[in-house]
């Protein structure tokens, strides 16, 4: 079963939570790899956000 895209609302509302979240968050892929972080990421550890 196909689950249909997203609107462009519900991913600018997410997208807005996500950066602007005070606590630093994460998207991890299967093998772990990180794909992305919040503008909070480089203010909670010594990382930059590439």
């Amino acid at each position: 079963m196909n689950k249909p895209a997203p609107s462009v609302d519900h991913e600018q509302r997410f997208r807005s939570l996500f950066e602007n979240n005070l606590d630093f968050l994460l998207f991890q892929n299967r093998e772990g790899v990180i794909v992305d972080v919040n503008t909070a990421f480089p203010c909670s550890t010594s990382r930059n956000r590439e």
